[in-house]
């Protein structure tokens, strides 16, 4: 009976112990655990991690980009934009939760938010002088124009031809 006592007890403790040590986890290990779930496509399984990251830490940013993206790849856009409005109130300075939206928006055919996006990015990747994701900024931009020219083009055609 006294051994079984113990080996209940050893149990309760591990099991505490696991409990404990998930529970002690940083935001940062919590981000990279989701993060290798995400990559891993598993996304669905990524979001809570990202959801104990933010409990954990409210102004990780990199929580809130890595939910929204999740979000993404479950095609659930609102709750990825509602994420990456929050990642940009955290942290207004911080050019990839711009970015990353604007490119959400230009997925959609949002290009004016699209574009105003992409312009606060750029913005902040001058001042801290990040050639290679201006380069990515200027590329999705060029984009952008060429997309309302050709929608302002096919409007004219519309407005001659009816």
């Amino acid at each position: 009976m006294f051994k079984l006592q113990k080996v209940v007890l050893l149990s309760a403790l591990l099991s505490f112990a696991c409990l404990t040590s998930a529970w002690a986890s940083t935001a940062t290990e919590l981000v990279e655990t989701g993060v290798g779930l995400w990559y891993g496509k598993k996304p669905k399984e990524a979001i809570p991690y990202f959801n104990q990251a933010i409990e954990k830490d409210p102004k990780f940013t990199k929580a809130y980009l890595c939910r929204a993206g999740a979000y993404e790849a479950l095609n659930n856009n609102t709750a990825a934009f509602q994420d990456y409005d929050k990642a940009v109130k955290v942290a207004p300075h911080y050019a990839n939760s711009y970015e990353l939206r604007g490119y959400l928006h230009y997925r959609l055919g949002h290009f004016k938010e699209a574009q105003t996006d992409l312009n606060q990015a750029q913005k902040w990747f001058k001042k801290v002088k990040d050639a290679d994701s201006l380069k990515r900024v200027a590329f999705t931009q060029g984009l952008i124009v060429k997309r309302l020219a050709t929608a302002k083009a096919k409007a004219e055609q519309l407005k001659q031809n009816p």
